[in-house]
């Protein structure tokens, strides 16, 4: 028997039909229960399948079904002629296959089109059902098969059919652009939207997350309620979730139809960096200025998610935002603007500053803890933001609550880019904390609400050491100061510095100190504090190198009281001697700042060659801000003469000079009331409140 299986097998169709003829059983099995006819289909061999079915098998026979099944699920012009061949002897075009289901459904899951219209035009039944019940419809459409859909519309199934029907349902729930199209030719068949979908929110849900327009236009032509709410939502937020496909034009029908445009949705459509439907709800009515409960704008929402300019979706958004009139220095209840959640984030910001600052946000705005963008970029960010701004006029002696300037910030972390920087820019490295403690003091002291995170961080080296030397050169050196900061050098306790680092930092000032002591300052004998101080610092570095250095600075302060600086009479002595103020007068003599701009006295006086630099430069800073108090002097003193005018300005620090030329800043138009005793007109934060001035 088996021979005659070998014999289909291996394609002998003379010896097939030799042992057909000389008595072989046509209907025998092999071990797997299978037919010669079976496996002759099975192999694909049409000649093989007439000469056996000249042997008349039995067509009920169940290997002889099977084998019929096989050969719908081929799809080339072979496998329609062996079906042909079969239905021919006599196989009916509605036999079940043996598993309760019909074969042409195996063809239609196998998207084999050609064999299925071959079906249909012999007279398969289009309404035919699987053992579920389900249509070759429904089949096709459950697998997103547009070309066989098309077909088996061809062949005009039942409208009417519950299962035909369902098809409509099922391509809906489908996300695909063939689906799209599928539900297309659905309704231009004829298939209606039932009152049943009309009242399913999942069939809305689909219509709308899958994108089907011509559905959701028919319902809402069906009455369908457009401002509906589907688990909670109504039809126009339904769709931003992430793992949705939403679409404007979608969003465009609802609203023409009546959809409500709220501000909840445009917060959404922010969050989900949806910038096209942010420029349609914006189009129709939602308010760029609208808050959350926290006082946070949808632009406070772009600042603190992700970069506002660095990303072309959310720039866009935010042009978008301001184009219809977002406010860009709103606050939150915290107080903070848009400006001080992008400098509050750690990171490269310098971009996102940067757009802000062109589109106007202000830059010395206070949050509740009276910190501007700078204290939190300072904390926070890296130099090139603080760079950005700083150039766009941000405020580098402001104070937060606790009395902070920037610069006690950036001393506290021990971040000696930004200590230099701001000192370069004028920070004045003097002013006091509401602790009374200056940036210098701020930088050793274990107080303060940084203090917790940045104590790993302050094992300063000796080239840091060069930054703390920066700091003593620009200040103002009064006693009471340099006691402080001898004290929390020599502690143990209060002191964040380490042992190694403290040695270091000791010694840098101690040379200060003796730099100070042969300019003239600091040698009271009187003064015994000072002097216990002095000789318990003197007492922990090595005698040899002080004495060696105190004998350097005497030299060259001999030398300084005779050497004039450039062809002026001001000796460099004289003019380390002077204070701030008198510097930046003598500074209008173009032979002095020529004769400092040569630099000669980095090579001539190397202990003094920073101090004298930096001195230069704070008086530069004062005699320019200098000049601009005089410009405004008549709006700021309108009752005062010039002489005690200028009386007055010497005992104002460097931050009393900016507060006095932030009163009328330069791109503002200032006339003159007719009452000078008045008050100048102002922005209210702008009026000058001359008792806060160190007089």
């Amino acid at each position: 028997m088996n021979f005659i299986f070998e014999a289909v097998t291996n394609g002998h169709i003379s010896i097939v039909g030799q042992l057909l003829e000389r008595g072989a059983n046509v209907n025998s099995k092999d071990s797997n229960d299978n037919s010669i006819l079976y496996r002759a289909v099975e192999q694909d061999n049409l000649k093989m399948v007439e000469e056996i079915l000249k042997y008349k098998p039995d067509v009920n026979e169940k290997s002889s079904i099977e084998s019929f099944t096989i050969a719908v699920s081929g799809d080339g012009d072979h496998s329609k002629r062996i079906v042909e061949s079969l239905l021919e002897y006599g196989f009916s075009i509605n036999s079940e296959r043996v598993q309760d289901e019909t074969f042409i459904f195996n063809a239609v899951k196998k998207n084999h089109v050609s064999m299925v219209g071959h079906l249909l035009n012999r007279g398969m039944d289009v309404n035919i059902k699987d053992n579920l019940g389900y249509s070759i419809l429904y089949t096709a459409v459950r697998h997103k098969n547009l070309n066989m859909v098309q077909e088996i519309l061809k062949h005009k199934p039942d409208k009417h059919d519950t299962s035909n029907i369902q098809s409509l349902t099922m391509g809906v729930s489908a996300y695909a652009k063939s689906s799209q199209l599928i539900v297309e030719k659905l309704l231009e068949y004829g298939f209606p939207i039932t009152s049943e979908n009309k009242q399913s929110e999942k069939f809305m849900l689909d219509t709308i997350i899958n994108h089907h327009l011509k559905v959701m236009d028919l319902l809402i032509k069906g009455g369908a309620n457009v401002n509906a709410e589907i688990q909670g939502k109504c039809l126009l937020e339904v769709g931003f979730s992430s793992r949705y496909h939403y679409h404007t034009d979608m969003a465009k029908l609802l609203i023409e139809n009546g959809a409500l445009v709220k501000n909840e949705l445009l917060k959404k459509a922010v969050e989900n960096c949806k910038s096209d439907f942010v420029d349609l709800f914006l189009q129709h009515g939602a308010d760029p200025n609208f808050v959350d409960e926290n006082g946070r704008t949808v632009l406070h929402c772009i600042a603190n998610n992700t970069s506002i300019s660095h990303y072309a979706k959310t720039r866009s958004i935010a042009i978008s935002l301001l184009k219809f009139g977002a406010k860009i220095d709103t606050q939150t209840k915290q107080g903070n603007t848009v400006l001080h959640v992008v400098c509050g984030k750690k990171g490269y910001f310098e971009e996102d500053v940067e757009f802000l600052c062109k589109h106007g946000a202000r830059v010395d705005i206070k949050n509740e803890s009276g910190e501007t963008a700078l204290h939190l970029v300072i904390e926070s960010g890296d130099i090139a933001t603080v760079r950005t701004l700083v150039s766009h006029g941000a405020n580098i002696h402001s104070r937060d609550n606790e009395g902070r300037t920037p610069l006690h910030i950036a001393c506290l972390l021990w971040i000696t880019e930004k200590i230099q920087f701001l000192i370069e820019h004028g920070a004045n490295v003097d002013c006091k904390d509401n602790n009374g403690g200056s940036a210098i003091q701020v930088s050793l002291r274990a107080d303060g609400r940084l203090a917790n995170s940045t104590v790993n961080r302050y094992n300063i080296s000796e080239t840091d050491c060069d930054t703390f030397d920066l700091m003593l050169n620009c200040s103002y050196n009064n006693i009471q100061d340099l006691i402080k900061t001898t004290e929390l050098l020599m502690s143990e306790q209060q002191s964040l510095i380490y042992n190694r680092s403290r040695m270091h930092m000791r010694c840098t000032l101690l040379k200060h100190i003796s730099k100070l002591r042969e300019l003239g300052f600091h040698d009271d004998e009187d003064d015994i504090q000072f002097q216990r101080m002095f000789k318990q610092l003197t007492n922990t570095i090595d005698q040899r190198e002080l004495t060696t250095f105190v004998s350097r600075c005497s030299v060259e302060v001999q030398i300084m009281k005779v050497e004039s600086i450039g062809d002026t009479k001001i000796s460099y002595y004289d003019f380390l001697r002077k204070t701030c103020h008198r510097v930046a007068l003598c500074l209008k003599n173009e032979s002095l700042c020529t004769g400092l701009e040569l630099s000669q006295f980095r090579t001539s006086f190397p202990s003094y060659a920073t101090m004298v630099e930096n001195k230069f430069k704070q008086g530069q800073m004062r005699l320019n801000l200098l000049k601009e108090v005089n410009l405004k002097r008549q709006y700021l003193f309108p009752e005062l003469t010039f002489d005690c005018v200028q009386e007055l300005l010497e005992y104002l620090d460097i931050e009393d000079f900016h507060t006095l030329v932030r009163v009328f800043p330069a791109d503002r138009n200032v006339s003159v009331v007719e009452n000078p005793t008045s008050p100048i007109a102002t922005d209210k934060e702008d009026i000058l409140d001359i008792s806060t001035l160190a007089l």
